[in-house]
Formats: C-alpha cells, sequence, structure tokens
C-alpha cells in the first residue's frame, strides 16, 4: 500500500484521455492530494479562475485550446503567481 504524504498538493490534470485520468487519480489520490480534472485547455483555464492548485500536469495535445496554448495563456493569467518548472 502507498504511504500517504504529509503534504496534500492541489492538482489539476489537463488530459482528454479518460484512462490516463483515472490512472493519475488512482495513482495521487493514494497518496493523499485533492485532484482535478479538465478534458482540454478551455476547461482548465475556467478551474484556473476559480483555484489555486500547486501542481498542474498538462497534456500537449488536446482540442479546444491545446497544452502549449494553455500554459502560453497560464501565466498572465495569475501572474507572478505562477512558477513554471
Amino acid at each position: 500500500m502507498a504511504k500517504k504524504t504529509l503534504v496534500v498538493l492541489s492538482i489539476l490534470i489537463v488530459e482528454d484521455h479518460p484512462g490516463l485520468v483515472a490512472n493519475m487519480y488512482d495513482f495521487f489520490e493514494a497518496r493523499g492530494h485533492r485532484l482535478d480534472a479538465a478534458a482540454n485547455g478551455v476547461l482548465a483555464m475556467s478551474l484556473l479562475s476559480q483555484h489555486i492548485y500547486e501542481v498542474v500536469v498538462v497534456d500537449w495535445l488536446m482540442p479546444r485550446l491545446n497544452g502549449i496554448r494553455l500554459v502560453t495563456e497560464m501565466r498572465p493569467a495569475r501572474g507572478s503567481a505562477w512558477r513554471l518548472r
């Protein structure tokens, strides 16, 4: 059994393949983290405007607003609050 982490992270998964989202939910929830998911960049931007996430996992190839454009638009939306790594 996975050991629970002492730090609970708020994680946004931006991925259009439900199976991959389910795998990430299983992995991160087993470690005690809180997750949200968006199937494309447009939905992700909506969630990002409503919540603060410590980690954002982004798929590059998605419909509507791809991952590259999403990351490009995330920074101005939050100003200096984002540190991309």
